[in-house]
């Protein structure tokens, strides 16, 4: 292509530049495909990484509203059954809160009457999984005992209200901005053969303490609607007493001497349970895990991908002294001889850059849309700063390749 331009291919030193990296990509275009391979992992590690680590700390912040949940399948009474294993929950706590989430008897209720009203702007994953999943009730009174019980201002609804609820929203703003588009469409909700408007709030405290957000989308209704459907799962919130993280950890370690003593019987039924102090230790080891393979590889990556193009660049310019010699003789200046040297490592170093580059964007997207699943990517600012630590390192070894290869070849004249 170039050669086809005349006037650019005989301006300057072009011919002799292109001539140069012609004579080498047979031999060097294995190691600038590593080399491209490696810039490419850094690019997607440090973005994603970093957005990784920033999803985790908005995610788990809606994680731990209480100091620890019960959760068990069906309709079961947590605090009996737990009596029932001689596991007193009053000596834990003064105040919980036991409520049940519900399903439609008619199990048509399903999280596309919110979802396909507005599934252009839903996420992909949300789009893809969660559409057809049951769309779960949960009682008014329930509702705002768990308020309460957080020391939230409780909601009121009439009798052909219903609210959306969402834990996921505050940490996910990609669905709190279709949920908000749906509650101001004004569109009803149809349960068991009944329509019901929707109330003008979306509701996103959340009512479970668990390392990951408990309910995607559900329904807060009047407590009549619940009669006769199905429940789904049974879940217990509470605050501990006294001190409480200690109350915390004596929970955790009564409930693991309770897990041994039962675990292996597989009559009994089994509850789960976590405690805010467990949601925060798993999120701070999440972290330290994200933040090791995020920074750490990452960084690694970049520096040695600019290490061996400076190496490989600098091999050349001693190899190809005699040649830059050659130049200097039949009439070009140092000025000439300076911008080739330049141009010709620019074009090395840039060129798996701007191919690893290309290749991220479809990286870097699908990678944020799995951890959009935890919570908000703040992608571009993401992006941003892993472009800047880029230009930082990489820029510095292209600056030290060029004076150290410029050295080189100017050695060679006073030679």
């Amino acid at each position: 292509l170039l050669q086809s331009n005349k006037k650019a291919y005989y301006k300057g030193l072009n011919m002799f530049i292109l001539r140069q990296i012609n004579s080498k990509i047979n031999t060097a275009h294995i190691s600038m495909s590593f080399i491209c391979l490696m810039l490419f992992c850094t690019i997607g590690i440090l973005s994603t990484g970093m957005g990784a680590n920033n999803a985790l700390n908005s995610g788990y912040k809606y994680c731990a509203p209480y100091d620890a949940s019960f959760r068990v399948k069906d309709d079961i009474n947590i605090k009996d059954k737990m009596n029932e294993y001689g596991f007193d929950l009053n000596d834990y706590a003064d105040k919980y809160v036991e409520f049940s989430l519900y399903r439609d008897k008619e199990e048509t209720l399903t999280k596309k009457a919110v979802f396909g009203e507005v599934s252009e702007y839903i996420p992909d994953n949300a789009r893809m999984y969660y559409m057809n999943q049951p769309m779960y009730l949960i009682r008014l009174s329930d509702f705002n005992k768990l308020m309460e019980l957080q020391g939230e201002n409780k909601i009121s609804l009439s009798d052909n209200q219903v609210a959306v609820y969402s834990d996921y929203a505050e940490s996910t703003p990609e669905l709190k901005e279709p949920l908000l588009k749906f509650i101001g469409m004004n569109v009803p909700v149809t349960i068991s053969g009944k329509s019901y408007q929707v109330n003008s709030k979306l509701l996103t405290n959340g009512i479970v303490t668990s390392p990951a957000s408990g309910i995607m989308l559900a329904l807060v209704v009047p407590d009549a609607i619940t009669e006769g459907n199905k429940v789904i799962e049974t879940v217990l919130s509470l605050n501990c007493k006294g001190d409480v993280k200690n109350m915390q950890r004596k929970l955790e370690a009564d409930l693991y001497a309770l897990s041994d003593k039962y675990g292996d019987k597989k009559e009994e039924i089994k509850i789960t349970a976590a405690t805010a102090e467990t949601v925060k230790s798993i999120a701070a080891g999440s972290k330290a895990i994200i933040t090791f393979i995020g920074i750490y590889l990452g960084i690694i990556f970049l520096i040695t991908s600019a290490a061996v193009l400076a190496l490989q660049q600098l091999s050349e310019a001693a190899d190809n002294r005699k040649r830059y010699n050659i130049l200097q003789k039949v009439g070009a200046d140092d000025s000439l001889i300076n911008a080739a040297l330049l141009k010709q490592i620019a074009i090395y170093f840039m060129l798996p850059l701007a191919l690893a580059c290309i290749h991220s964007i479809v990286g870097i997207k699908v990678a944020n849309d799995v951890i959009a699943g935890v919570g908000h990517i703040n992608a571009i600012g993401n992006i941003i700063i892993t472009a800047l630590l880029i230009a930082v390192v990489y820029g510095a070894y292209f600056l030290a390749t060029y004076f150290s290869s410029k050295r080189i070849v100017l050695k060679s004249f006073i030679m």
